[in-house]
């Protein structure tokens, strides 16, 4: 088993609101680890996949601008795991 890194990044430019989670926090897929206020709407984000958060890259009430890195999930993957 393959393990691998994914990032999580803002889909528009705006404030953190809350971060629900932190560096070593085990996470599931579809859970909600922040929220961003974008055009005074509230965007949840989720997590991808289940794993282990590795990396936190901003706080509440930062701005970030489209694209940003919000954090960082490792988790396995059979993807080339095999012999080919």
């Amino acid at each position: 088993m393959l393990m691998v890194e994914t990032r999580i990044v803002a889909e528009l430019s705006g404030r953190i609101i809350s971060l629900s989670v932190g560096v070593g926090d085990k996470v599931g897929e579809g859970q909600e680890v922040a929220v961003v206020e974008a055009m005074k709407m509230e965007i949840p984000l989720a997590s991808p996949v289940s794993g282990v958060v590795v990396g936190v890259f901003c706080q509440p009430d930062e701005m970030v601008s489209e694209g940003a890195p919000i954090l960082s999930i490792k988790f396995a993957s059979e993807e080339g795991s095999h012999d080919a």
